[in-house]
């Protein structure tokens, strides 16, 4: 009897122990094989060029590139691979923004062993995964645009001059004394703001306005 071929899985993430556990908890999956981990996206790019997986669980606060925007180049340079974001954030705007930039399924990192495999399943078959408590945030929000208000606080205009001469969250951070957590929460904020997806795109609004 011919043996089911495994479905191939790579992760991208800038913490070991969250890259271990991921591990401990597909290893033994009989459908899956996780096949590799980088922790950075200039790795994960490199990997890419010799390496076709099937799924990419990819955290979004990377220490190079942002998650957002590694996502949109890996979704128009493999088309065939499918990303599953795997972050801390909630909020509906990175939520957007991953599927927006071609993702196909969004999972918290607190996730459950059972919906990690469930969603590694239900993406690679062709699927759409979002955790129940992503649907309900949607449905509660439809995803409403808010009053485009585009004045800057000062922090947001303070990240905006950094991004112009580095777009790295780290360089950023280092630059502003704004830790990369908070950067990340501005950062998609504007995006909100000026109806953007990548820093490309917000830096050419947001000076021309």
């Amino acid at each position: 009897m011919e043996e089911l071929k495994k479905i191939t899985v790579i992760i991208t993430d800038d913490h070991k122990l969250v890259i271990n556990g991921l591990m401990s908890i597909l290893k033994n999956n009989d459908t899956i094989d996780v096949i590799h981990a980088c922790y950075n996206a200039q790795d994960l790019l490199l990997y890419l060029t010799n390496n076709t997986p099937n799924v990419l669980l990819l955290d979004i606060n990377l220490p190079d590139i942002n998650g957002i925007e590694i996502c949109k180049i890996i979704s128009r340079q493999y088309a065939d691979l499918k990303v599953i974001a795997l972050t801390n954030y909630n909020e509906i705007t990175f939520v957007r923004n991953m599927l927006n930039n071609g993702a196909k399924g969004y999972l918290l990192k607190n996730s459950a062993p059972n919906e990690i495999v469930k969603a590694i399943k239900q993406v690679h078959a062709g699927g759409i995964y979002l955790p129940d408590v992503i649907q309900d945030k949607i449905l509660q929000n439809n995803f409403s645009k808010q009053e485009n208000k585009t004045a800057l606080t000062r922090n947001e205009r303070k990240i905006i001059n950094a991004l112009k001469e580095d777009n790295s969250i780290k360089s950023v951070a280092l630059s502003t004394l704004i830790n990369e957590e908070t950067i990340l929460n501005h950062l998609n904020n504007l995006y909100q703001k000026f109806e953007v997806n990548t820093i490309d795109d917000l830096l050419t609004k947001a000076t021309s306005d």
